[in-house]
């Protein structure tokens, strides 16, 4: 009875090893398409994007939780990816140089550098590079 339970609970860790690797696969898959969309197959090491008022919520500042919903907006608007599928944690830094405030996402594809227009446009530049 024992044996059985053994080789019983081995198939289910075995199970939930394949599907974590598969998991893990879909997800590289998933960032590697979108980082040939945003290079340009793979082209060009930077690009920037604009988003204008009608594609956002607007918001009061610029801040790390506003720049994650800007940037999950831009990659399902240019290659139907979102932030979740990024597969990694993310580190989120914003800086405020006087009324303007830069945020830096450092992503697994690369990292954005977003800005909020600051002339009372409710608008935002997204810089994307890849890592060097």
């Amino acid at each position: 009875m024992s044996k059985n339970l053994g080789s019983h609970n081995l198939k289910k860790i075995v199970f939930l090893i394949l599907l974590i690797g598969s998991f893990s696969s879909w997800a590289q898959t998933q960032n590697h398409q979108c980082m040939s969309v945003l290079s340009r197959n793979f082209t060009h090491n930077m690009a920037v994007f604009y988003l204008r008022a009608k594609e956002l919520e607007e918001y009061d500042i610029l801040n790390g939780d506003n720049a994650l919903i800007v940037l999950d907006v831009l990659l399902k608007k240019e290659c139907s990816h979102s932030v979740e599928g990024l597969g990694q944690a993310l580190d989120v830094e914003c800086k405020s140089f006087g009324v303007n405030v830069v945020c830096e996402v450092r992503t697994p594809i690369g990292y954005f550098l977003i800005h909020r227009g600051s002339f009372g446009h409710f608008e935002h530049s997204v810089v994307w590079a890849r890592w060097d």
